[in-house]
């Protein structure tokens, strides 16, 4: 039994339970039972958790967090649940090493898993944003040294169905058939970022309606269970054409990995889906709503995720708007550069840390390479 205190709120977004989710289904695969435990689980995010059974510790959103309070409780629902963990997950941005460890004091094993390098007192360590191929250097003096690190873009916890193949083997769209952008911010965020951005993007694309020559253009928006301000987005841009655009909009999926895969360009928050992106070698243009989305660029570049950035503004949409058309414009350029990295990413993270919780042994990682692009040939 594997039991998950994840963060879930209005307002947190779907990765962590998305990310758990993952780790959750490797777990299930290798015969381990799972239970999870959250703040509060709106009703649109319960498909997302798949049938796994779960309770949520408060009847809404704590105005200030208690971790001691919230140990306390975690502990209470384990015992009235009659739960018997090998292994406490906790992916909680409110929840740190002062939770860990009454939940170590208690005799439970703790995973963390996070990405804002805070320190931690868990047996066990789950940080997969690639920061160099020596990352341990940036938990120093925050874990303890008996604690087991898993860091590093091998651990990405993305969806196992997502098949590692570039687009190289799978051609781009012909002139004769849409260009693909898929639009996202996620399972949350503010629509009205997504309305003023796709604004942008149809008027820098209708201006070529009048010539055959240009590629119809497809924009797929994914409207997301906890998107503020959705209706405004759609009441906008429904029931509305377009000569050289398509428009879609995609709500109530829980699974996007065939969207992913056949898109031509992904734009929009980046996150962890980074990784899943490059996992099917994804060109991509992202950008960070979050401090902990932020990524010098020369990271993202060992990764094959060369264009991204670190803040956004509405003055900035044009020029977006711009570049997707660069990229429409060059598909196999675009697909070339994003077909190479120096690090691998492939979808067998979540596996790999499922077998170390079971058995304590690290897999092997895949190798990381230090070629680099010939952009002659780009």
């Amino acid at each position: 039994m594997i039991v998950f205190r994840v963060f879930s709120t209005p307002n947190s977004g779907l990765g962590h339970i998305v990310r758990c989710q993952y780790l959750a289904q490797a777990l299930q695969q290798k015969g381990r039972q799972v239970y999870f435990i959250g703040d509060v689980i709106a009703d649109q995010v319960t498909s997302f958790l798949n049938e796994v059974p779960f309770a949520q510790l408060y009847p809404r959103t704590p105005e200030q967090w208690d971790a001691k309070r919230d140990a306390q409780a975690t502990l209470a629902l384990i015992e009235k649940e009659h739960l018997h963990p090998d292994w406490v997950v906790v992916d909680h941005y409110y929840l740190g090493a002062a939770w860990e460890t009454q939940l170590i004091q208690s005799g439970f094993r703790v995973m963390a898993i996070d990405d804002l390098v805070r320190p931690h007192q868990s047996q066990a360590l789950l940080d997969f944003k690639w920061r160099g191929s020596d990352p341990e250097w940036v938990y120093a003096n925050k874990v303890s040294p008996n604690t087991q690190l898993l860091l590093g873009s091998q651990y990405s916890l993305i969806s196992p169905q997502l098949t590692a193949q570039s687009r190289l083997q799978h051609p781009q769209s012909s002139s004769t058939e849409a260009y693909t952008v898929l639009l996202s911010l996620g399972g949350g965020g503010d629509a009205l970022i997504l309305q003023q951005l796709l604004a942008a993007l149809i008027t820098e694309f209708k201006q070529d309606s009048a010539s055959s020559a240009f590629q119809t253009i497809h924009f797929q928006v994914v409207i997301g269970p906890l998107l503020k301000n959705k209706e405004s987005l759609t009441a906008q841009f429904s029931n509305q054409e377009w000569s050289g655009c398509q428009l879609t909009f995609i709500e109530g999926k829980t699974n996007l990995d065939a969207e992913l895969t056949k898109c031509d360009l992904y734009l929009g928050l980046a996150g962890g889906l980074v990784y899943g992106l490059r996992a099917v070698k994804k060109p991509a243009i992202t950008f960070s709503l979050s401090d902990n989305q932020n990524t010098d660029q020369p990271l993202l570049d060992a990764i094959g995720h060369y264009f991204h950035l670190n803040q956004i503004h509405v003055q900035d949409f044009a020029k977006l708007a711009r570049w997707v058309r660069v990229c429409q414009q060059n598909p196999q350029r675009i697909q070339k550069l994003f077909a190479f990295s120096n690090v691998l990413i492939d979808t067998l993270g979540a596996s790999r840390v499922a077998d170390y919780m079971i058995s304590g042994i690290l897999s092997s990682l895949p190798p990381i390479t230090s070629k680099n692009h010939d952009w002659t040939e780009l």
